[in-house]
């Protein structure tokens, strides 16, 4: 069974958020961000939108497949403690509301549904603290940050989902010191001019461009109705390499 397939069949275990937040239009806009970096290398890929996690990205639609899932989470000022990773309180965004999972224990879920999953992503405008990194590097793997504190991290997990084995947590990769939260759409305009220029030797009015990708992911982060399929996935609530094309 293909990885869009299986994505299809299974039903979120709950929403990704608030849909009135500022996370939702970051969310969009480094789900385009990400799309663009995914056309410049020609990858194949199927990008899901609010789907299981904010975002989730399949690398073709055929049975040899892989997941990735990608958590968004934005921040004003704090940095992120291990207890912030490993709350069901939602502070992101000043939302405050109570999550069934923990931020890092809905990511390590997937892998206890989806075996293909490859890589689970954190991404954030902020950065991870000192006690658990002490280095500003904006990707960080999970076996990096301090020994003593990975450990606290999966048993606070192990304490929520039950078995979990090791490699789940391998798979955690950090993603820090993304687009500001005050000035992401400006930080994708210039990533759209320049790749509209590299692409396709292209300069244009880049606004209308940005307007309609973003209409385009707007439409399919909202809709609500149940997914059937993965006919009605790939419709509704996804974009393809070769839609994009």
């Amino acid at each position: 069974m293909s990885s869009i397939e299986k994505l299809a069949r299974t039903k979120p275990v709950e929403n990704a958020g608030s849909r009135t937040s500022n996370r939702f239009e970051y969310q969009m806009n480094w789900g385009l961000s990400k799309l663009l970096d995914l056309e410049e290398s020609n990858e194949d890929y199927v990008m899901v939108f609010d789907y299981h996690d904010d975002i989730v990205v399949c690398n073709s639609d055929k049975d040899s497949d892989f997941i990735d899932f990608y958590q968004i989470k934005t921040r004003k000022t704090a940095r992120w403690a291990k207890g912030d990773l490993t709350s069901k309180l939602d502070e992101d965004d000043s939302c405050n509301s109570i999550n069934e999972l923990s931020i890092l224990a809905k990511l390590v879920s997937h892998t206890k549904v989806f075996q293909n999953s490859r890589h689970l992503f954190f991404v954030t405008n902020s950065s991870l603290s000192a006690n658990l990194y002490s280095r500003s590097d904006n990707i960080v793997k999970f076996n990096e940050i301090k020994e003593n504190i990975r450990e606290q991290i999966k048993n606070k997990i192990r304490e929520e989902l039950g078995g979990v084995e090791d490699e789940a947590f391998e798979k955690i990769i950090f993603i820090q010191n993304q687009m500001s939260v005050d000035s992401y759409e400006q930080t994708v305009l210039g990533t759209l001019s320049q790749f509209l220029k590299n692409k396709f030797n292209l300069v244009t009015d880049v606004n209308v461009v940005y307007e309609t990708l973003i209409g385009e992911i707007r439409k399919r982060n909202n809709y609500e109705k149940e997914i059937e399929n993965k006919e009605e996935l790939i419709k509704y609530k996804a974009i393809s390499h070769a839609e994009f094309s």
